[in-house]
């Protein structure tokens, strides 16, 4: 994969209880082997050796985090503000890759409103990457964005598919 290609997704939660719990590393490498990835990151099929997981770190100089110390803080997530960074750690990483979901929904930046809030409804989805043709990250739609006072303002002039604000699955 190409630098800035879109190659999965992570939650802000997720980040800050990574931050908390100071998973931090100091030095990159290019390859880890797959039997070191924590347990819940899913391994593409005929990649089960090795898995190319850039600035990915020794994975003894860092805790790994396994599903359970993730729901220890559900619902309630730690605020960044609460978080503690000194400045020593800013020369240092976080290895996101073995807590990304490798396999998030993505849209091309040219698919229509219609099919994105019925892949949003279908699917139970919170967040949605736009992509373009080199699968470079253009954008990003959330839920929010579907509201239906947003969709008749931003989408009721668009001719290529039934018109929206009318229709019948937005209610």
């Amino acid at each position: 994969a190409g630098k800035g290609t879109f190659q999965g997704l992570i939650r802000r939660d997720q980040i800050a209880i990574l931050l908390k719990h100071r998973c931090f590393q100091k030095s990159a490498k290019r390859l880890i082997r797959a039997d070191k990835i924590s347990p819940f990151m899913s391994v593409p099929s005929g990649l089960e050796s090795f898995v190319d997981i850039r600035d990915n770190m020794d994975p003894d100089e860092a805790p790994r985090l396994s599903w359970a110390d993730f729901r220890e803080y559900y619902p309630e997530v730690p605020l960044i503000q609460d978080i503690q960074i000194y400045p020593a750690d800013l020369d240092l990483f976080v290895d996101l890759t073995p807590y990304m979901n490798l396999s998030a929904f993505s849209v091309h930046h040219s698919t229509h409103a219609l099919r994105i809030h019925r892949l949003f409804r279908a699917m139970g989805l919170r967040h949605l990457t736009v992509v373009n043709s080199k699968n470079k990250v253009e954008g990003m739609i959330t839920r929010r964005h579907l509201t239906v006072q947003k969709a008749k303002t931003r989408f009721s002039m668009d001719t290529y598919e039934p018109d929206i604000v009318n229709n019948d699955e937005w209610h």
